[in-house]
């Protein structure tokens, strides 16, 4: 193997200014160990001096050059060109970066893609439980429409739960019924909250949300 000189490794570093990675000379890592151990068996300063000088060099040419291979790695996983230049422990290098960036991109990947699964699993679940809701239409019905009485249907008259004073001052009109299915828990046209109720249950509500219930046959009129 061929020693080099104090001035190859002054030419490899100017040249390794440049932004790109450059070409080294063949085995120029074994040929700089070689050249160390021959120079620092001798004693004489100009020997001494060189090799202090070229341990700096040496140490700015390393750490330009892993700069350029990170960088390089970083702008592969984007989709470039991987760069040339390297030699065979660079490239080793190279390579483990990469696999390090795959490997922390898909495991954040995951974690995103992990935490969008729950978000979505638990739509589904307010999604079939409205649908369980949404064949009685109570909710529906008696929010948005007032129920349709025929003309040639005569009003019940109106019962007054006895021990409520406060509902005859009101005026309200209201039914009294028997559950005849499970109902659950909705919000009439007067934005008030009813239920839930059980099968066989009694229940003394409005009149247009009793129409609702009887219309819907999840209720029946309780007449004296």
């Amino acid at each position: 193997m061929d020693l080099i000189s104090y001035e190859t490794i002054r030419a490899v570093h100017r040249v390794e200014k440049e932004e790109q990675l450059q070409k080294l000379p063949e085995n120029f890592f074994e040929s700089v160990r070689s050249w160390l151990s021959h120079k620092q068996k001798n004693s004489d300063s100009v020997s001494l001096l060189e090799v202090h000088n070229a341990k700096k060099l040496l140490d700015d040419i390393l750490k330009r050059r892993e700069r350029k291979i990170i960088l390089s790695a970083m702008r592969t996983m984007r989709g470039e060109v991987p760069p040339v230049n390297l030699t065979d422990s660079e490239r080793r290098f190279f390579d483990e970066i990469v696999v390090l960036m795959k490997a922390h991109r898909q495991e954040t990947q995951e974690k995103m893609m992990g935490y969008a699964e729950v978000v979505e699993s638990k739509i589904d679940e307010i999604k079939k439980t409205m649908a369980d809701i949404r064949p009685s239409e109570i909710v529906e019905e008696s929010v948005i429409k007032e129920p349709v009485v025929e003309e040639s249907v005569v009003e019940e008259p109106e019962t007054v739960e006895i021990g409520k004073p406060e509902e005859i001052i009101n005026n309200t009109s209201k039914k009294f019924l028997k559950i005849l299915s499970d109902i659950p828990k909705f919000v009439g046209s007067d934005m008030e909250t009813y239920g839930p109720f059980n099968k066989g249950e009694m229940a003394n509500l409005p009149s247009n949300v009793a129409e609702i219930l009887i219309s819907r046959e999840v209720a029946e009129l309780m007449t004296d």
